[in-house]
């Protein structure tokens, strides 16, 4: 890609492109997002494209969230609740990331039991 930009959009559009694909199919759209420069890079773009009529069927996980509290300047989900999620009027039920308040094990646990809860009930919703 040319510059950041270019990347920003054509990312976004695959991401838009998946989330309406899914939330056809399944009614949620259940995606792994990124922390570090992610966030910045593709907040701004996303606010501007995605339809805010679907953004309630949007559950977000972090792929790569530390365990450190969201306020933490570290955490990945604090970065995307400041930079995407409250601006987009996203409820906290929708992003999930490492229970910073548990001991790392049970945080982990907490996380992967969240994360397959979600996916069964994409799952069930589609049929499957």
């Amino acid at each position: 890609f040319a510059s950041p930009d270019g990347l920003a959009t054509r990312a976004v559009a695959l991401l838009l492109e998946a989330a309406a694909a899914a939330i056809a199919e399944r009614g949620v759209f259940v995606v792994a997002v990124s922390g570090g420069s992610i966030p910045a890079l593709l907040a701004p773009a996303l606010l501007a494209a995605a339809p805010r009529d679907q953004l309630s069927r949007w559950r977000l996980f972090l792929a790569d969230e530390r365990h450190v509290a969201e306020s933490h300047p570290d955490s990945s989900l604090g970065e995307w609740r400041r930079r995407f999620l409250e601006p987009a009027g996203m409820g906290s039920v929708q992003a999930v990331g490492v229970a910073a308040a548990l001991p790392l094990p049970q945080a982990a646990e907490l996380y992967e039991e969240k994360l397959l809860a979600t996916l069964r009930e994409a799952a069930a919703a589609a049929g499957g």
